[in-house]
Parts: C-alpha cells; sequence; structure tokens
C-alpha cells in the first residue's frame, strides 16, 4: 500500500499522496467518499492550504533562490504565483482574499499578502 501524508484540508476532506498509483496527489471528501486526483506533483502535498470557501488551494514551493507562495483553482487549475521571498511559510488563509505567511528573514514575523499579488505586509514578530 502507498498511501502518506495525510492532511486534513478543512471542511470534511482530506489530501493524501498514493503512491502505489506513482505518486499522485489526491483529496478524499469524507461526506461522500468521493475520492478526486488534483495534480501529479506531491513534494509539496503537507503545506497545502484550501480556502475558507473551497474555491481555492494555496502552497509554498521552494525555487533555486526563494520561496514562492502559489495559489490555484481547487482543482489545480490555473496556478500563479502571488509573492516571492526567503524562508515564506504559509500560516492559514485570512478570509477569502488573504493568506498570513511567516517569514524567516532576519527574525520569525507574521505578514499579510493579496491573493492579487505584491509584497506581503508585516503584521507582528513573533516567537519561535
Amino acid at each position: 500500500g502507498g498511501y502518506l501524508y495525510p492532511k486534513d484540508m478543512g471542511n470534511g476532506r482530506i489530501s493524501y499522496i498514493d503512491y502505489s498509483s506513482g505518486e499522485k496527489y489526491y483529496e478524499l471528501d469524507l461526506a461522500t467518499g468521493v475520492e478526486s486526483l488534483l495534480e501529479k506533483k506531491s513534494d509539496e502535498l503537507a503545506k497545502r492550504y484550501r480556502s475558507p470557501d473551497n474555491s481555492k488551494i494555496a502552497w509554498a514551493q521552494k525555487n533555486d533562490t526563494a520561496t514562492d507562495i502559489i495559489i490555484s483553482n481547487a482543482d489545480g487549475s490555473n496556478q500563479r504565483t502571488i509573492t516571492s521571498g526567503f524562508g515564506l511559510a504559509i500560516n492559514s488563509w485570512f478570509g477569502e482574499n488573504y493568506l498570513l505567511i511567516d517569514s524567516a528573514d532576519s527574525a520569525f514575523s507574521l505578514h499579510v499578502v493579496s491573493l492579487a499579488g505584491g509584497h506581503p505586509l508585516k503584521l507582528a514578530d513573533i516567537q519561535k
């Protein structure tokens, strides 16, 4: 068997990687039992965050020089980077149109960024 990294996506859904089917990313609706293949990439599965209205998914993806914060529609379409920086990680959704993100630049801090994109606004320094 090959089901790994289950994650509660909220609203009665979990996501996981099925290694027995070639490392595919699935989501399971616990109420209906319906399983959906969302996309084939699985490297960032543990860091996927579903929007409160279930219409979007957000994740952080490392590249050669920084970490990109990416959003897409719930089915994985319309992927786009909304911001990029060193040591970024998604904390949570803030309503339907914003993400709270942690940054580990010179010190840990909490920021907010609009789904429209742009530079994150620093809200506070945080202790880890």
